[in-house]
């Protein structure tokens, strides 16, 4: 398994969990949502993007301050159930399965993607062959995907970059004043709008937190990764959008993907590379990245009791196939039925959020429930500044959970306190069944 490769000193090496957490973390939604956050602030965009990477990492600090003390089995699992106690584990196996469902938008966006710059193949064909061999090349393993995305990822970066670069050559220099009346465009709650819609694409690098089992040195390396890759994200997004809300005239660029201002400052070949090394390999790293992520609560909540044996079962890879193969369906789902899942993500959202909630409670507790562990840690700080910094996570996490939460329609809401209600009393009932025994390894 993961952990005997880590403590045989094999594993992931820092270089590849930060290609792995990068690859993550930049999804199509850099490409996408600029013309959304255009829409709410003007050519401001760019400084609303850099400021929801820095508040986003207030989402990641718990995370990065808990895998710093000791090796995590399962995620987000492993933190909850850790810190405040088993009975939550069957909510967070729900909850974990419920992020399964998000593989099936990303995956029917790469098809699209394809299908811009190869017309002639189908967008649904093209994403479920894509999707397909990505989870079959995750099926030999977590090196394995680690290699594509050592690939695919920094073919990203250039991708985004040289974007960036050629995009700011061409800027007219009337775009830039920020007296400019296109710089604001909806004043400050028109800002703080399009942080708010930036920062859902600045916290997926927190998912590295998976691969502790697999890492060579989790607790220096899981936090150092984060922490490189909000500053890799910073530098990446915040390039891209100065260049986007600045090249074109803004009335051609607001809720409008970055293709058309990269037509504009390409020629047709490296238009092409962009697509190809933009959003193609955007969605496909973090395709590629989530299939084990999203994988390995499930396995060990599965391992320590709370669903049917299958869950936990190995192939010779130590990969836990049937997981992959469910994982698999939920991608094709939208490709097969021509359906959008988002409305089966919207049905499961309060248990998310809760899931969010419950891992910032579970770090504010962690400097008195492993004292010793959290002192030995190189990312000790004083107590105080510890709870302060805390403090700030659960209050911004509190507004994004009220900003996804206030436009749920009233059967949605039902539906989502049932299935919470439902979630919390199958833990309940698995608990005082006595069937749920940890394990560590």
């Amino acid at each position: 398994m993961g952990s005997k490769k880590s403590n045989s000193g094999e594993g992931l090496s820092l270089i590849q969990l930060v290609w792995i957490a990068v690859g993550q973390v930049i999804g199509a939604g850099v490409v996408t949502i600029i013309g959304s956050s255009l829409a709410a602030t003007g050519r401001s965009a760019y400084i609303a993007y850099g400021l929801a990477v820095l508040l986003g990492f207030t989402q990641v600090v718990p995370i990065m301050f808990y895998s710093s003390i000791m090796k995590i089995h399962g995620g987000n699992y492993g933190i909850v159930t850790r810190a405040l106690g088993d009975r939550w584990g069957g909510l967070l196996a729900i909850a974990s399965i419920a992020q399964w469902t998000v593989r099936g938008t990303a995956v029917l966006a790469l098809g699209v993607y394809f299908n811009s710059i190869f017309p002639e193949i189908n967008a649904g064909l093209a994403a479920g062959v894509i999707w397909t061999i990505l989870v079959f090349v995750n099926l030999f393993g977590v090196n394995a995907m680690a290699l594509v995305q050592s690939f695919a990822t920094p073919l990203l970066l250039v991708a985004l970059m040289l974007f960036a670069i050629v995009g700011a050559i061409k800027i007219p220099p009337e775009n830039l004043p920020f007296n400019n009346p296109e710089f604001m465009t909806n004043g400050v709650q028109g800002f703080l709008s399009a942080i708010v819609l930036f920062v859902y694409s600045c916290t997926g690098h927190s998912m590295v937190v998976n691969y502790s089992e697999e890492a060579k040195n989790p607790t220096r390396d899981l936090p150092l990764t984060m922490i490189i890759a909000t500053g890799i994200i910073f530098v990446v997004y915040t390039a891209v959008g100065f260049a986007a809300s600045n090249v074109l005239p803004l009335a051609e660029i607001v809720n409008q993907p970055l293709t058309g201002t990269a037509k504009s400052i390409f020629p047709t070949a490296l238009f092409i590379f962009f697509i190809i090394g933009g959003p193609i390999m955007a969605l496909l790293t973090t395709c590629n990245s989530g299939i084990s992520a999203n994988a390995k609560p499930v396995t060990v909540a599965a391992r320590e009791g709370w669903l049917p044996g299958i869950f936990c079962k190995l192939n010779k890879h130590g990969v836990p196939f049937f997981n992959y193969i469910c994982i698999w369906i939920f991608g094709m789902f939208p490709i097969i039925t021509g359906m959008s899942i988002a409305q089966i993500t919207n049905f499961v959202l309060i248990i998310q959020a809760i899931q969010n909630v419950m891992i910032i409670i579970s770090a504010i507790v962690m400097p008195k429930k492993f004292e010793k562990e959290w002192k030995a840690s190189w990312l000790h700080i004083p107590n105080g500044i510890f709870y302060a910094i805390m403090a700030v996570s659960m209050l911004f996490e509190a507004y994004i959970v009220y900003d996804s939460l206030r436009n749920l329609t009233p059967m949605l809401t039902v539906i989502n306190l049932i299935i919470l209600a439902a979630a919390i009393g199958f833990g309940l009932y698995k608990v005082k069944s006595g069937k749920i025994v940890r394990v560590e390894d």
